[in-house]
């Protein structure tokens, strides 16, 4: 494994065992805007690793952009 962590990785660390996300929260607004920052493919592979709260937000980045066509 590289020395460097994968995105996917450090999300999953993240937010692998929070039961909550109140979405007024600090925390929902940074993950929020880095997702906005991410690339479709990005966006493609957290919605694919099934992280609580990550993956749905991602997926729905995900679908509005291919409907778009980006």
């Amino acid at each position: 494994m590289s020395a460097k962590k994968s995105k996917v990785e450090i999300l999953r660390e993240k937010f692998g065992n929070i039961e909550r996300v109140d979405p007024e929260g600090e925390a929902y607004k940074n993950l929020c805007e880095f997702l906005d920052k991410q690339d479709t493919a990005t966006l493609r592979d957290l919605t694919a690793a099934n992280i609580k709260f990550v993956s749905s937000l991602a997926s729905n980045r995900y679908f509005k952009r291919a409907a778009k066509g980006i």
